[in-house]
């Protein structure tokens, strides 16, 4: 086959895998990738289509192969999708360090693709300002691509990119535009990858601010393109799962976690919270270092519920200032007010208060109704203290309207102490008909009085009161758990 050839059936593959037809070209090409004499062009255009269908090994060996025999051009895109290929095997510093290298020799569509994958290692290190300044650097690249096809490719994966990065740079409408561009170039390009990516990247964007339309653009994304993927319909499933969980559908949130089977290590706590399962905090030793601040904001959260209020604001802490240094501010801010919850159950109030004012303008700005590390009672406990020094009191009396269902908030609370299902309704039983003995209240629950005061003797005990304080000492603790300050 002569080069020139060669070349043209290379862009051909390119064009294919801009298309969405990754998979199409790895069964139809299977016998030219295995040639011994592959160009290199043909290699990179291959290789493209194997990483996209997560084959990775040969992606690495085709890539490899490019960057070995290729022009300076194919050389510079062929180290590009390496150091995405080192994202991927989690090696994140070599790769945004190759990335880097890659960038600085190349022009055009490589050297955009080389700062977007620097950009795509540098957000895993946990260095949100150097994945803005790569993926802001990609896209001015991107612009002066003169194929269109490989121009709305590379632009699509900038797009992409960069909702991610200021989600958690916490910069909401930034992001909300540039999941905007990726809808447009999926809509002009009809690409049913694109446009079942274009659709999730808006659901995401919504559901860092707790916007239930993220429901309807999870459910698009899942027609266009989450069944024909199996790793991506099942991170789908699991972020669609974090996003019911926070609005409040446990059973819904429950069903797609199971389906999904992934789990992440600092949101699996907070599911087995909102279900009422015993919850173990995350170990934030034994883990990576990207991780920790993660997991110690999760710790905090679990630590909160449990009624260990040291141990959960010196994790908090640890968490808010490691996400400062990353300017991961969208997962400081839900930490922050974690921690002002916490410094509320701990009658700290003008500390609680400093930072529900810290924070309240941008919620208010950009209508942010959930926050990571959302936990019922914690939220409520915040707004109803908000309400009582009139802070944003609009904002957060919808926030108590739709959030503060009082059985539901008292159900959270206990089974995060580990109360049976039993024990709880006693519990409520009680608390809403204080007047009646025990033998009365046996005689409605259909148990006896001695199963009565058995129950009530455990809840005492697990939600740690003095037993010799007598009932008002268990009014108290709940009342003290729940957050229940008066609302005006």
């Amino acid at each position: 086959m002569l080069d020139s050839e060669m070349d043209g059936r290379a862009a051909e593959i390119e064009r294919a895998i801009c298309r969405g037809e990754s998979n199409l070209v790895m069964l139809e090409q299977a016998e030219l990738r295995a040639r011994e004499d592959l160009d290199a062009a043909l290699a990179f255009s291959l290789g493209r289509a194997a990483e996209d269908e997560q084959d990775f090994a040969e992606a690495r060996r085709l890539f490899e192969r490019a960057s070995d025999l290729g022009s300076p051009g194919v050389r510079t895109r062929a180290e590009a999708h390496l150091a995405y290929l080192d994202y991927y095997a989690g090696r994140c510093e070599p790769g945004f360090a190759r990335a880097r290298a890659a960038a600085r020799s190349g022009h055009g569509i490589a050297a955009g693709e080389a700062h977007l994958y620097a950009s795509v290692n540098a957000i895993a290190l946990n260095r949100a300002l150097d994945a803005l300044d790569e993926a802001h650097a990609a896209r001015n690249f991107a612009v002066r691509v003169r194929d269109r096809d490989l121009r709305h490719d590379l632009r699509f994966r900038i797009a992409r990119q960069l909702v991610h990065v200021l989600v958690q740079y916490g910069d909401y409408s930034a992001a909300a535009a540039e999941a905007e561009t990726a809808s447009a170039i999926a809509r002009a390009t009809g690409s049913a990858r694109q446009l079942g990516l274009a659709a999730y990247l808006r659901g995401h964007v919504c559901a860092a601010r707790g916007d239930p339309v993220a429901l309807t653009f999870f459910r698009e994304a899942d027609r266009h393109w989450g069944g024909s993927s199996r790793s991506f319909g099942r991170w789908l499933q699991y972020v669609w799962a974090v996003t019911l969980r926070n609005l409040g559908n446990i059973s819904g949130a429950h069903n797609l976690r199971l389906a999904s089977g992934i789990k992440v290590p600092w949101e699996e706590p907070l599911f087995d919270l909102a279900e009422g399962s015993p919850v173990t905090p995350p170990d934030a030793v034994n883990c990576p270092t990207e991780d920790m601040p993660f997991r110690l904001a999760a710790r905090g959260v679990v630590f909160y519920a449990q009624g260990r209020f040291d141990e959960a604001a010196h994790d908090l802490r640890l968490a808010i200032r490691e996400f400062e240094r990353c300017e991961f501010h969208h997962e400081r801010r839900g930490a922050a007010l974690g921690l002002a919850a916490v410094e509320l159950a701990a009658g700290e109030l003008p500390v609680a208060e400093t930072i529900v004012r810290r924070e309240v303008e941008t919620l208010v700005r950009q209508d942010v109704r959930t926050w990571p590390w959302w936990y019922r009672p914690a939220v409520i406990r915040v707004a109803k203290f908000a309400l009582t020094i009139g802070v944003a009191p609009g904002y957060w009396r919808q926030m108590v309207q739709s959030a503060d269902r009082a059985e539901g908030v008292l159900g959270d609370v206990l089974r995060a102490r580990d109360l049976t299902e039993r024990q709880i309704e006693v519990v409520r039983s009680w608390l809403a008909e204080p007047q009646l003995s025990r033998a009365d209240l046996g005689s409605k629950l259909g148990i006896s009085e001695a199963s009565v005061r058995a129950h009530l003797n455990n809840a005492r005990r697990k939600l740690g009161c003095d037993a010799r304080r007598g009932a008002g000492a268990l009014r108290d603790q709940i009342s003290a758990l729940t957050g229940t300050y008066r609302v005006s």
